[in-house]
């Protein structure tokens, strides 16, 4: 161990410091495996004993499972959630990942490994995805705790301002990446001169507001009786802004707005004073937008307001670019539509026409179609997995909706809040996957475990309660007449009739 501490940044050494060290935490991982993978689940922390880069909960959900199943053969008592209606199309779909693979090539090796073929590491997080799901249905999350664990389930996104923090404390502490993610602090380094855009505090503020509607709703955020809550959400929002990204505005917008419907207060007040506070918002933002900070100026780019014209024509190209390989990517669909690409490139290919971009050789799209990343939600799943893939993620999706929806529908009391929220949140990454942004191998772990944690949080999917018995009752004889009718007796009042 101290040899391998020597020089930590070789990898076999990274191998062995990890195993020495999951070996010392093993009965940490058998007695809160389950809360270990919630706590993962949503953050940006890498594994940095696993090539690649590899997030953390990918081997966290392998753990789980693999502890959860060990424990079903061993104690009668340890029972999985059977919910077959969301296991069958998770379970196509790793089929159709794992025959595309197979076949395309892509599964074994990758850049980490030292292969000229890369893409290995999106066939794992989408594999992770759906073990994931199957590790959330392997325990039931006890009715005291679920407060906390949603908690940690939502805010564990908190961490990744660890990223901008390590990079403002400059190269002594660089070591710390093999912890944080480097790639958030990546928009920081190449726009600090400028935008300077602030990746981990931008996702680290939208986790804050995520959880902030979970426990109090938008009902109790905007309770006047305790107005810093809305002083503390207005700031979140200010702060969600500072990364630049124009899609972190635009999801939260739809948060608010399936919240908002599903908590049923369009027809309230409370939407009175919402569109007061947006309006009011909107004049100040007409006012005094040329002179917030240009990361900030970028991220509301899209609405109609006079911005500086550097941030507006950064996030403009982006649009254009983006327009234009769509067209080009389009004709190349009925060609992966029986049998998809799958997520096997050329490594060499990559770097030669990322360097000939940068020359202004090749348009800006160029390498992007290499690797695949087509930020189109749809083309990033019909491409390299077909049709077939596309259906099965389609079906999961539907039938995610439906369970959602029954655990919100049936909620407990105490449990309605945290369903509502697990409800909004999803349809609104569904509709925002389907219509702005979406990569398939990143956006599906945040689909499984948002299904799952509802069905380890509710137990299963939760069904309408039997209505009370019915019982037909003989009136007596009153005028030489009998009438008889149906009479509705309670159980808990029968041992009192007479």
């Amino acid at each position: 161990m101290g040899y391998a501490l020597t020089d930590p940044f070789v990898f076999q050494n990274l191998t062995a410091i990890g195993l020495v060290i999951f070996t010392i935490s093993l009965p940490i991982w058998l007695r809160w495996h389950q809360v270990l993978m919630l706590i993962f689940w949503n953050s940006t922390l890498v594994a940095f004993f696993l090539p690649g880069m590899a997030p953390i909960w990918v081997p966290a959900a392998c753990v789980s499972l693999m502890f959860s199943i060990i424990k079903r053969t061993l104690l009668k008592e340890q029972v999985f959630i059977s919910v077959p209606e969301l296991s069958l199309p998770l379970i196509i779909l790793f089929g159709v990942v794992f025959i595309t693979g197979m076949i395309n090539g892509g599964l074994m090796g990758g850049r980490a490994l030292g292969s000229e073929t890369w893409g290995a590491k999106r066939y794992y997080t989408t594999f992770g995805a759906i073990i994931g799901f199957f590790a959330f249905t392997a325990f039931k999350i006890p009715r005291e705790k679920a407060m906390l664990y949603s908690g940690l389930f939502i805010l564990s996104g908190v961490v990744s301002v660890g990223s901008d923090i390590v990079y403002q404390l400059g190269p002594k502490f660089y070591y710390l990446y093999m912890l944080f993610n480097p790639e958030l602090a990546g928009q920081q380094a190449t726009t600090q001169d400028l935008l300077n855009r602030l990746t981990g505090v931008s996702w680290a503020a939208s986790a804050v507001i995520y959880f902030m509607i979970m426990k109090y709703g938008i009902r109790g955020i905007f309770d006047i009786t305790k107005f810093w809550r809305i002083l503390i959400m207005l700031g979140l929002l200010v702060l969600s802004m500072v990364g630049g990204y124009r899609s972190v505005i635009i999801l939260t917008i739809i948060i608010f707005i399936v919240q908002f419907y599903y908590e049923g207060l369009f027809r309230t007040v409370f939407f009175v004073v919402f569109s007061v506070m947006i309006g009011f918002s909107f004049f100040l933002l007409c006012a005094f937008a040329d002179r917030l900070p240009l990361s900030i100026q970028r991220s509301i780019s899209f609405l109609p307001v006079n911005i500086d014209q550097v941030a507006r024509a950064d996030a403009n190209s982006t649009v254009e670019w983006r327009l234009h390989m769509w067209k080009v990517v389009l004709p190349e669909v009925p060609k992966y539509l029986i049998l998809g690409k799958g997520y096997k490139f050329s490594g060499v290919d990559y770097e030669l026409t990322l360097q000939a971009v940068q020359r202004n050789v090749y348009d800006s799209f160029e390498h992007i179609l290499i690797s695949g990343n087509y930020h189109n939600g749809w083309l990033t799943i019909l491409i390299p997995f077909g049709i077939f893939g596309l259906l099965a993620f389609l079906w999961f999706v539907w039938k995610g909706y439906r369970a959602l929806y029954h655990n919100y529908i049936y909620s407990p009391p105490d449990l309605k809040r945290i369903n509502s929220f697990i409800l909004s949140l999803f349809v609104s990454r569904v509709i925002f996957y389907l219509t702005f942004y979406g990569q398939f191998d990143l956006d599906l772990q945040v689909f499984t475990g948002l299904v799952g944690f509802s069905i380890a949080l509710n137990h299963g999917i939760r069904v309408a309660k039997p209505v009370p018995e019915i019982e037909e009752k003989a009136l007596p004889v009153t005028e030489g007449k009998t009438k008889a009718a149906q009479v509705l007796v309670p159980p808990a009042v029968r041992s009192f009739r007479t």
